[in-house]
């Protein structure tokens, strides 16, 4: 089995041309010299649909990576799920996210990937938010971490 690769940021990001090239350049360095092969995405905001979009295009040249969700609440309808699986190459729902309070379920996600994952991709350029929370319980975990705010 490969590395797993997941991406944490703040739900709208600045500048996404220019992000979008570090974060193709990233996503091929970590496939080609990493052995990344599975990619955690959560499905909100920019980032997020910035990343699936990369992975998209790359997955031509390497069709063997998997595009996975993370879901942060169990589907409510049929048909949102069956367009979920059609766009993804597989669809989870981590551990536990159904324990506890529903406004706390994105953040008991986000720390099961961040546990769980081997590398992190994001843009987080402040000291709140959940994004930057997931970064440091990935960082607190050893996680190898590559910033693009920072690029």
């Amino acid at each position: 089995m490969g590395q797993i690769c997941v991406f944490f940021v703040h739900r709208f990001i600045p500048n996404q041309s220019l992000v979008k090239a570090g974060l193709t350049d990233v996503i091929l360095d970590l496939i080609r010299s990493k052995g990344v092969d599975e990619f955690w995405l959560g499905g909100y905001g920019d980032f997020d649909h910035l990343a699936f979009e990369v992975l998209r295009s790359i997955k031509k040249e390497h069709p063997t990576i998997t595009r996975s969700l993370a879901l942060a609440y169990l589907p409510t309808n049929q048909e949102d799920y069956d367009w979920k699986k059609s766009s993804y190459d597989h669809v989870f729902c981590p551990e536990g996210i159904e324990e506890g309070p529903l406004r706390f379920a994105i953040c008991r996600r986000n720390k099961w990937l961040a546990q769980n994952a081997d590398f992190v991709v994001c843009y987080v350029d402040t000291k709140s938010g959940g994004a930057y929370q997931a970064v440091r319980i990935a960082k607190s975990a050893g996680k190898t971490i590559i910033n693009l705010a920072n690029s």
